[in-house]
């Protein structure tokens, strides 16, 4: 598969792609599946800032659709679920105690697969707009790496195919990218030791 036509089809669709991207989300977020390889593409497509501009709100979607099916819909199984898992249970306690600051928190570690944290939350005592705020404000960082990343990937891209940056441009995008990367995962690490304390 030619990626870069695959990306160029999905920007020239304009606003139906934009929509099945975010439909694409929904879905995915929904059915346990991640979703940083829809941020990525977005990023070749759209670019960093724009790729951003339509995962980021697109991803907060999924998982409050996720949030909202759980809640509504599942409440029983999902209940049911959490009481086998003790770790999932002690998120409950967590964000009861630390609300929108614990939920960012475990956004920006991977304690927790985000689906399987949505679906925990959903049987939390956690209130459905502080789930969103701290959804956004949680998935942020790692969203914007990821958009980056695909831009980058993008332009790569081009450059093999003689349309995009010389070599020195690109060298400086990896560097940039590995240096964010690097900043990225350091708030992960610790926003992990701060919900291990």
């Amino acid at each position: 598969m030619d990626l870069a036509a695959v990306t160029e089809a999905i920007r020239e669709a304009g606003l139906p792609g934009g929509a099945l991207l975010v439909a694409t989300y929904v879905v995915a977020s929904v059915a346990f599946l991640p979703v940083w390889p829809l941020t990525v593409a977005a990023g070749m497509a759209w670019g960093a800032t724009g790729g951003l501009a339509i995962a980021w709100p697109s991803a907060a979607l999924g998982a409050t659709a996720t949030f909202l099916l759980g809640r509504r819909l599942l409440a029983r199984r999902v209940r049911a679920w959490m009481a086998q898992r003790p770790r999932l249970a002690a998120v409950d306690e967590a964000v009861a105690a630390g609300g929108i600051r614990v939920l960012a928190l475990l956004r920006l570690s991977p304690v927790v697969p985000a689906s399987v944290l949505h679906y925990a939350l959903s049987a939390s005592r956690l209130r459905g707009r502080d789930f969103v705020a701290g959804t956004l404000l949680g998935s942020f960082p790692a969203m914007a790496l990821q958009a980056w990343a695909g831009s980058v990937a993008g332009r790569w891209l081009a450059a093999g195919e003689g349309g995009g940056p010389g070599s020195a441009a690109t060298l400086l995008q990896g560097v940039g990218l590995a240096a964010t990367a690097v900043a990225v995962w350091t708030v992960a690490r610790s926003a992990r030791r701060a919900l291990l304390r």
